[in-house]
């Protein structure tokens, strides 16, 4: 299951975070279908499904925090999987995307680590 680390050198404060799945191949069913998001402030998401067979995405918001690091763990998925897109989403300054992951969910509460 890949994992993945995103690194700041300064903090940053986010609120949301968007993970596309890669796109599957008519060979392979190789996907991740749930997840879950580390923070750097000793915080973790939980596991966050991302609908086998669904939009292969999720659209995570929550309570604002300031972080230097992201972990992207998979604790479920299938073959070699892989993402083809994520997005980090501060507080402040200009941001856009065109995705539209139409499988959002809003976390209230964040596990500690």
């Amino acid at each position: 299951m890949a994992e993945l680390d995103l690194n700041w050198t300064f903090p940053i404060t986010v609120h949301r975070v968007v993970i596309w799945d890669r796109k599957q191949s008519a060979s392979d069913n190789n996907q991740i279908n749930k997840l879950k998001l580390s923070f750097s402030d000793g915080t973790s998401t939980g596991s966050l499904d991302m609908i086998s067979q669904g939009p292969r995405c999720i659209d995570v918001t929550f309570p604002q925090k300031a972080i230097t690091w992201l972990h992207i763990l998979p604790v479920d998925a299938s073959g070699n999987n892989g993402y083809s897109e994520v997005e980090v989403w501060t507080t402040s300054g200009p941001q856009y995307s065109n995705n539209t992951c139409v499988n959002k969910l809003t976390v209230t509460e964040m596990v500690l680590l």
